[in-house]
């Protein structure tokens, strides 16, 4: 039995299959291992009986002769003797038949061991039918979820090829999203320093304002202390204000030059337009300067006329327009001004605001050089 259950450990982790077969193997050498005992058990068993069979004829023969000689005894101590005798083999034919019956009792217990193996292996038998056919079942089942795996594998490596290609048009996704991120990153950034630029430029902007704002407020100050003795003569206000340019207080040349011009005097209306155009004593002011020269030169002023020209010719608060420099250019030009005779040379040397004429523009240059100017 021992041997059985060592089997049975050694086919536990087998196949299905193996495992039935293996186990039919064991039971079957296990029965016919308990048959060939009980068949040496009841050979052994029949050559006992039939020992003892004969011993027990030579007994009785023995007891026999033992009564028969005790009958013909003539003493009682030959009586005594085969008495003895007899019952010596009375216990001897007793013990055998003691033994006859345990080896009885042991080969009845043995073929009920018999039977019941044969009756367990009947039941083992059908159970390796029954498994044999759930085996077939099992196989039929294992085959048809197989073909499923194999059907469930085919999808599944068709949505995997679909996820990599979505994967893969993902990946491109998001390469183009960051290239636009980086783009518009990019954009970010320049729009940032533009940004920074123009805080930086309005921050300017305001200082300078409030610059201005504390220069017209100083400028009323001095006003205001000024007003109680100043000149009222334009012509002596703008002699002090050229005292005040000279000396470079360019504030107090600027509100001399103002005073006087607010009363029509056109030098100080030209000078006035100068410090607006150079932005002394004041912020630099185009346009301020193209008004105060318009006024002087409008009166005939040829300094005025000569720097109202060269406004319309670099476009200084006005848009380029050659025609009209040159127009102001003739007009200073023909009262002598030097610097607006050599402007106007040059417009006729580049054929600015007039057809091109070397004639025309080497007589202008002329009369320029013939006052001095280089």
């Amino acid at each position: 039995m021992a041997k059985f259950m060592e089997v049975i450990s050694d086919v536990l982790s087998k196949s299905t299959g193996e495992i039935i077969g293996a186990l039919f193997v064991a039971v079957g050498g296990w029965l016919i291992h308990r048959v060939r005992v009980f068949m040496k058990a009841n050979k052994k068993l029949k050559q006992e009986n039939e020992r003892l069979n004969a011993e027990v004829i030579r007994l009785e023969g023995a007891l026999r002769e033992a009564e028969s000689k005790n009958a013909e005894a003539s003493n009682t101590e030959d009586a005594r003797k085969w008495e003895k005798e007899l019952r010596k083999a009375e216990s001897r034919v007793q013990d055998e038949i003691q033994r006859r019956v345990e080896l009885q009792r042991h080969f009845l217990a043995q073929q009920n061991e018999l039977e019941h193996a044969q009756s367990e292996l009947n039941r083992k038998d059908e159970a390796l039918r029954k498994s044999e056919s759930h085996e077939a079942e099992q196989s039929e089942r294992i085959t048809e979820l197989q073909s499923q795996i194999e059907a469930l594998q085919q999808e599944l490596q068709r949505k995997d090829d679909a996820l990599k290609e979505s994967e893969s048009r993902h990946v491109e996704r998001v390469k183009e999203l960051q290239s636009r991120i980086d783009s518009q990153a990019h954009e970010l950034e320049q729009s940032k320093s533009r940004l920074k630029r123009k805080e930086e430029s309005l921050r300017k902007m305001e200082i300078q304002k409030q610059d201005e704002a504390r220069a017209k407020t100083e400028l009323q100050k001095q006003l205001d202390a000024l007003r109680a003795n100043e000149p009222t003569d334009p012509q002596a206000q703008f002699e002090l204000a050229q005292k005040y340019d000279r000396d470079k207080e360019y504030l107090k040349a600027v509100i001399w030059y103002l005073k006087a011009a607010e009363q029509g005097y056109a030098p100080a209306q030209n000078d006035l337009g100068v410090m607006y155009d150079n932005g002394k004593g004041v912020a630099q002011d185009y346009a301020e300067a193209l008004k105060w020269y318009r006024k002087s030169a409008e009166q005939g002023n040829a300094f005025a006329q000569s720097n109202l020209g060269v406004m319309y010719e670099f476009a200084h608060g006005v848009s380029q327009d050659y025609a009209e420099a040159v127009k102001w250019y003739r007009k200073s030009a023909e009262q002598g001004n030097a610097q607006a005779q050599f402007n106007l040379g040059d417009m006729y040397d580049h054929g600015k605001g007039v057809k091109q004429d070397y004639t025309e523009a080497v007589k202008w240059f002329r009369k320029s050089a013939e006052q001095g100017n280089c």
